[in-house]
């Protein structure tokens, strides 16, 4: 059985678009690099860094594994690529 897929973790990534109050907006999305299975680890930089007053979207995932989504009845087309991505890449 997989841990659920925590976020948080990886990648610094830049602002998607800048107001003119020098506010960011970010989105930081479920990918290899900024998920976790089932643990925090202080050493491990942060996926993100902000400043106070800007803004973060956090898209997430379904926490099931590609496989059992399709024995359930889910077509393999509608299976979210960068859940099979995190699904393959993340062992840790």
């Amino acid at each position: 059985m997989r841990r659920v897929a925590l976020l948080g973790i990886c990648l610094a990534l830049p602002p998607v678009a800048q107001r003119a109050d020098a506010q960011a907006t970010y989105t930081l999305k479920p990918t290899p690099k900024t998920v976790a299975w089932g643990y925090y680890d202080a050493k491990t930089p942060p996926a993100l860094r902000i400043k106070s007053g800007d803004t973060v979207e956090i898209q997430t995932l379904i926490t099931n594994s590609p496989k059992r989504l399709e024995e359930a009845g889910v077509p393999p087309d509608q299976v979210e690529q960068s859940l099979r991505d995190i699904t393959d890449q993340v062992k840790d």
